[in-house]
C-alpha cells in the first residue's frame, strides 16, 4: 500500500496554485500548462483504475480466465481494457472539463496562455473588465467552455449507452 502515498500526495495537490507556481518560474505557454494540468489527474485516474481492476466481478473473471489457461497478456492486454473501458471514458469526460477549468483559471487569473491566444478563456480574461457593460463579450466564450464540457459529457454517455445497447 505504501507505493502509493505518492500518488496521493500529487493528488492533495491543489492543481490552481501548481499553476500559479510554474507561471511564476516563467513557464507561460500552452503546452507548459496544459501538460501538468494533465499530470495532476494522472493519481486520481491511477486510484479509478486500481479500484476498477480490484472490483470483485473483475477479479473473478480474470481467476476464470486463469483457471482456463489463459496467459498474462491476454488477460492484462486483453481483458481488462474491456472492463475497464466504460469507467475511464466517463472519467476521462471529466478530466477533460477540469483541465479546462483549470486552464481557464489560470487564464482569467493572467497566469495563462499569452494575450494573443485564440483561446475562449483568454477571451474571458480580456474581457473581464467590461462584465458589467457587455456582459454578452465575457458570457459567450464562458458559454461556449460550459457546452464544450457538457457537450463532450453527453458524447460520452450516448456512446457508452449504444455500446452497452449492443452487448
Amino acid at each position: 500500500m505504501r507505493r502509493w502515498r505518492g500518488l496521493d500526495l500529487l493528488l492533495a495537490l491543489p492543481g490552481l496554485l501548481v499553476l500559479m507556481t510554474l507561471a511564476a518560474l516563467g513557464h507561460r505557454e500552452g503546452y507548459w500548462l496544459v501538460t501538468v494540468a494533465g499530470l495532476l489527474q494522472v493519481p486520481a485516474v491511477a486510484r479509478l483504475v486500481r479500484g476498477a481492476a480490484l472490483e470483485p466481478g473483475t477479479r473473478t473473471v480474470i481467476e476464470a480466465l486463469r483457471m482456463q489457461g489463459r496467459g498474462w497478456a491476454y488477460v492484462h492486454l486483453r481483458q481488462l481494457p474491456r472492463k475497464l473501458a466504460a469507467p475511464l471514458a466517463t472519467d476521462a469526460a471529466g478530466r477533460f472539463s477540469t483541465v479546462l477549468y483549470l486552464l481557464a483559471s489560470a487564464n482569467f487569473l493572467g497566469l495563462g496562455l499569452p494575450v494573443s491566444s485564440p483561446d475562449w478563456a483568454v477571451l474571458i480574461e480580456r474581457n473581464s473588465d467590461a462584465l458589467f457593460t457587455q456582459p454578452a463579450a465575457v458570457l459567450a466564450p464562458a458559454g461556449l467552455l460550459t457546452a464544450l464540457c457538457v457537450g463532450g459529457n453527453l458524447l460520452v454517455d450516448h456512446v457508452l449507452a449504444r455500446h452497452r445497447g449492443r452487448a
